[in-house]
């Protein structure tokens, strides 16, 4: 697990520390690893619990995100890669609960002109996904795809025919 980790760090390793004397008189004596993530780590760490998930091992991207992503959830990488996380496991009902709150906390903490366009339609059509999954909702993820096709044409960037089907 180390190398995956080490990757993210530019051929760094995790920086181990051990045991306090009260840690071992309690049994708690396990060794750790500290991971001290400032903004400019952050990229280093997304890819770390992208590989993770993409690998299949989604215990271990639970806890790499858990200790080292967790308290930059508000940017909007950590919260793409985490709706992607979820929906790798099929666990829609908790990326339908995840999106919603994270667009709920989105519009809060910012003015709608400062949330980037894109990023509102993709965690829209994700949870629109979501809930075909958990709900049967087609309708509301046909409005959403056509909502974002429509924005992409107005960019200027090419967006697919609604009625092609890629498998």
């Amino acid at each position: 697990m180390e190398s995956i980790y080490s990757e993210s760090y530019s051929g760094e390793e995790p920086h181990a520390f051990s045991p306090t004397p009260e840690e071992i008189a309690s049994g708690e004596s396990e060794r750790r690893f500290r991971f001290a993530v400032g903004l400019d780590d952050i990229p280093g760490e997304v890819k770390a619990f992208v590989r993770l998930n993409r690998l299949g091992r989604f215990n271990e991207a639970e806890e790499f995100f858990e200790t080292s992503l967790q308290g930059n959830i508000d940017l909007f990488p950590v919260t793409a890669e985490c709706a992607d996380f979820l929906l790798e496991q099929g666990l829609y009902g908790n990326l339908s609960r995840f999106l919603r709150s994270q667009m709920l906390d989105r519009e809060y903490a910012k003015s709608a002109d400062e949330q980037p366009e894109e990023e509102r339609h993709l965690l829209k059509l994700l949870l629109a996904l979501s809930e075909i999954r958990t709900q049967g909702s087609l309708s509301s993820a046909l409005k959403e795809a056509r909502a974002a096709k429509l924005f992409l044409q107005r960019k200027g960037k090419t967006a697919g025919s609604l009625d092609e089907v890629e498998v």
